[in-house]
């Protein structure tokens, strides 16, 4: 058999063809609308058929920083004003709360606990005055720090050297925990030396979920 000649020029073309059946027409609905839970994904289902289909939504409700899953921010603030006597390692004592809202955060007066109640991201602010005792010794170094569930919390650590008993030191620290068992007990300690404290004041304030 010998090689395959060219190809020949292209052919006119057809006649058009007779027109298909029409078609049905399709119908679409909108179905249930439902708020998902936040960072969930967004859904879209069809619960009827191709030709009349009914369409359902999940959209995820948005996630807001600052804010309990009611909506509401979560924080508690408590204080202390009079002067008090500390010694090395005790935790510092809060007299009142302030102010508060939702139930995230707990304190009861005159205690140095302050108790997550619910899992999140905190964001602790701390401020104090401390003094040396009447009886110290100097130099006297000072650290004050935030213990969780008596862990020693990174971050936090707050230190002053005294070099007389005039002197007064403003401790402030400002730092974001993460809480994921409760109840979770925070506590604010001094550790180096006898000391006077006042003017205390801290607000536990939840951020979001984990």
């Amino acid at each position: 058999m010998g090689p395959a000649g060219p190809t020949g020029p292209t052919g006119p073309t057809g006649p058009t063809g007779p027109t298909g059946p029409k078609g049905t027409a399709a119908s679409v609905r909108i179905g249930t609308v439902t708020t998902g839970d936040p960072y969930s994904q967004a859904e879209v289902t069809n619960s009827g058929t191709e030709q009349d289909a009914i369409l359902n939504f999940v959209i995820p409700r948005g996630a807001c920083c600052c804010c309990s899953g009611s909506g509401d921010a979560n924080f508690l603030s408590a204080y202390s004003t009079a002067p008090q006597p500390g010694t090395s390692g005790q935790a510092l004592v809060f007299d009142r709360n302030a102010l508060s809202n939702g139930s995230a955060v707990t304190h009861s007066n005159n205690s140095a606990d302050l108790v997550i109640q619910q899992a999140g991201y905190y964001r602790v602010n701390f401020h104090g005055a401390v003094a040396p005792a009447s009886n110290s010794s100097f130099p006297l170094p000072i650290l004050v720090h935030l213990q969780q569930n008596g862990n020693d919390v990174t971050g936090s650590n707050v230190r002053h050297t005294f070099q007389s008993k005039s002197e007064l030191e403003n401790y402030v620290f400002d730092q974001i925990i993460k809480v994921d068992t409760t109840p979770t007990t925070l506590r604010v300690l001094a550790d180096g030396g006898n000391i006077i404290y006042s003017d205390l004041s801290i607000t536990v304030h939840r951020l979001g979920d984990l």
